[in-house]
C-alpha cells in the first residue's frame, strides 16, 4: 500500500467514526467528519478518475471545504496531474488558463461546471457522488504510488507557470512539515488558507494527513470567529499570514483557554517584527516562520519555541532542505556566498519539483533553482530574506505578477500604458495600485477600468486605487522606471 493511501487507512482505522473534520462557511460549523467518511469520499473521486489514461490532467476548483481536500488526495491517488485553482476565478480567467491544457476532467463547484461544459464535457461536482465503493477498485488505488500536483508559479514576466510536484516530493513536503511544526495527532488544527494554494496544501492537506491530527477548516478569514475557535475548540495548531495575525491581536483580550495555542505561525510575506511583539504580549507566544514556494513547498521554518529564536528570520532548513546564497547579478551554484553575505537566494530539497509542464526551465543539475528572493544566511544557518529581485507583490500572503494585472488592463481598448505597484496601509497588508496612461483622445472611466479587471482576474489581483495619467518616467531605453514610481507613491 503506497503512503497516503497507507496515512488515511491508519487514521481512518484508529479514529473510525469520531468526528475529526470541522467544516465552518461564513462562520457557522456547517458539517463535521470522521476519518472513515474522509479516506471512503477520496477513495470515491479516485475511482471516477481512475478511468482516466494515467497522468492525465485534473482541474480541482472547489470552495474551502472538505471536498477539496478529498479532490486533490484523491487525483493523486489516481495516478493523475492535479491543478487545484479558486472557485471564484473570473470565467474569462479561467478559460484562459486551461485553453492549452488537455484538461480530461475538473472538478468543481456546479458554477464552474456549468462554466467549463463547452471545454471540458466531463466536469461534475464532487457532491454527486453518492455511490458505495468497489473494495476492489479501492485495493487497486491504495496501491498506486505516481500521481502529481501541479501548482501555479507566479514567475517574474507574463502568465504565471506551472510546477509539477510527484507523489515523492509531496511525501517528503508533508512529512518535513508535520516534524518542523511538531503537529500530533492529538492536536487540533485551524484553517483559513485557500487549498488551492502551496502553503495550504502543504499545512493542511498533506500535513493533516500525514500527522492524523483534527482539522477545523474555514471558508474564510473572520478575526471574531477564529477568536472564539481559539477560546472555546482547544485549538493548537494555526498556519496563517502576518495579516491574520495583526488582526488577531486587536481588541482581544486572551483567556486561559486560548493557552492551549502551541504553535501559530505565518508565511506569504515578512512579518513585522512589531507585529509578532504585540502578538506574544496578547498570546504568550511568539510568531514562527515558515519559507516555501510552488516549485518546493516549505522548505524552512523558524520556531519560535526555541532559542535561540530571532522573529526576523525565516529559520532553519527543513531535514534534506539545502539553501544557498549567490551573486545576485551572476548566480553561480557552484560559487555560494559566504556567511552574512547578500544575494539571491538558492534552494534543493527533497520536495522539489520535477518541471514546469508549461516551460521548459528546470531545477540545474544539482537539483537547485532560484527563488528570485534576496537574502542571507547567519552563522546558525539561519535564513534570513531581505528582498526580491521578482517584481511580484503580496496582497495578504498571496503573489501577484504586476505584468499579469498590467497585460488585462492595457488590453483595455482605452488604455495606453498601466503600471501596477503596491500601496501598503498598515504593516501587513498591502494593496495594487494601477497607474493608467490613457490613449490619445480617450476618456477612461475608473469604475469601468475595476469592473474590467474583475472580470478577467481573480478577486485580490484586482487594483483597489486607480490614478489616470498623463505619462510615466521611462529610461533613455524607454523601459518603465517602476521603482521610481514606487518611491514617489511611498513619499505621498
Amino acid at each position: 500500500m503506497n503512503y497516503l493511501a497507507q496515512s488515511l487507512e491508519q487514521n481512518a482505522e484508529l479514529y473510525g467514526i469520531e468526528p475529526r473534520f470541522f467544516e465552518y462557511q461564513n462562520g457557522q460549523q456547517t458539517k463535521s467528519f470522521s476519518w472513515k467518511q474522509i479516506r471512503d469520499k477520496t477513495l470515491r473521486i479516485a475511482a471516477k478518475l481512475q478511468t482516466e489514461k494515467p497522468g492525465s490532467i485534473i482541474i480541482a476548483a472547489l470552495n474551502n471545504r472538505v471536498e477539496m481536500f478529498c479532490s486533490i488526495l484523491g487525483g493523486i491517488l489516481a495516478d493523475q496531474w492535479i491543478l487545484p485553482l479558486p472557485s471564484e476565478l473570473p470565467e474569462a480567467k479561467l478559460k484562459s488558463i486551461i485553453k492549452d491544457l488537455p484538461v480530461k476532467q475538473a472538478i468543481a463547484e456546479q458554477s464552474v461546471v456549468d462554466c467549463l461544459k463547452s471545454q471540458i464535457p466531463d466536469s461534475w461536482n464532487p457532491d454527486s457522488i453518492t455511490s458505495t465503493l468497489d473494495q476492489k477498485i479501492a485495493y487497486q488505488i491504495k496501491e498506486i504510488e505516481k500521481g502529481s500536483l501541479l501548482l501555479q508559479s507566479s514567475g517574474t514576466t507574463g502568465a504565471p507557470k506551472i510546477a509539477r510536484r510527484n507523489i515523492d516530493a509531496l511525501i517528503a513536503d508533508g512529512n518535513n512539515c508535520v516534524n518542523a511544526v511538531g503537529i500530533k495527532s492529538t492536536d487540533r488544527m485551524i484553517s483559513v488558507l485557500p487549498l488551492y494554494h502551496s502553503y495550504g496544501i502543504d499545512h493542511v492537506i498533506l500535513a493533516v494527513t500525514f500527522s492524523g491530527c483534527s482539522l477545523e477548516i474555514h471558508d474564510r478569514f473572520i478575526p471574531s470567529v477564529v477568536r472564539k475557535a481559539l477560546e472555546e475548540d482547544r485549538i493548537n495548531i494555526m498556519p496563517a499570514v502576518p495579516l491574520m495575525v495583526d488582526a488577531l491581536s486587536r481588541g482581544f483580550t486572551p483567556t486561559l483557554e486560548t493557552q492551549n495555542l502551541r504553535q501559530i505561525y505565518t508565511a506569504g510575506s515578512p512579518l513585522p517584527k512589531s507585529v509578532a511583539q504585540v502578538f506574544k504580549q496578547n498570546y504568550g507566544i511568539g510568531i514562527s516562520q515558515i519559507y516555501g514556494a510552488s516549485e518546493f513547498g516549505s522548505v524552512t521554518f523558524n520556531d519560535s519555541n526555541k532559542n535561540p529564536y530571532d522573529p526576523e528570520s525565516v529559520g532553519l532548513p527543513m531535514n534534506g532542505v539545502q539553501v544557498k546564497v549567490l551573486d545576485r547579478d551572476n548566480p553561480d551554484f557552484n560559487n555560494p556566498l559566504p556567511i552574512g553575505a547578500k544575494g539571491q537566494v538558492a534552494i534543493s530539497a527533497p520536495s522539489m519539483m520535477i518541471e514546469y509542464i508549461d516551460n521548459p526551465t528546470k531545477p540545474n543539475e544539482d537539483n537547485f533553482i532560484l527563488t528570485g528572493d534576496l537574502g542571507y544566511l547567519d552563522s546558525l544557518g539561519r535564513l534570513y530574506i531581505t528582498g526580491r529581485v521578482k517584481l511580484l507583490i503580496d496582497v495578504a500572503g498571496l503573489k501577484v505578477n504586476p505584468l499579469e494585472v498590467e497585460a488585462v488592463l492595457t488590453s483595455h481598448p482605452a488604455v495606453k500604458d498601466a503600471i501596477v505597484i503596491p500601496i501598503h496601509y498598515s504593516k501587513t497588508a498591502s494593496r495594487l495600485k494601477a497607474i493608467i496612461v490613457p490613449k490619445e483622445d480617450n476618456i477612461v472611466n475608473k469604475g469601468d477600468l475595476q469592473k474590467f479587471a474583475g472580470e478577467h482576474l481573480i478577486h485580490y489581483k484586482v487594483p483597489r486605487v486607480f490614478e489616470i495619467c498623463k505619462t510615466v518616467p521611462r529610461s533613455p531605453t524607454g523601459k518603465i522606471l517602476r521603482q521610481e514610481l514606487i518611491s514617489s507613491q511611498l513619499k505621498k
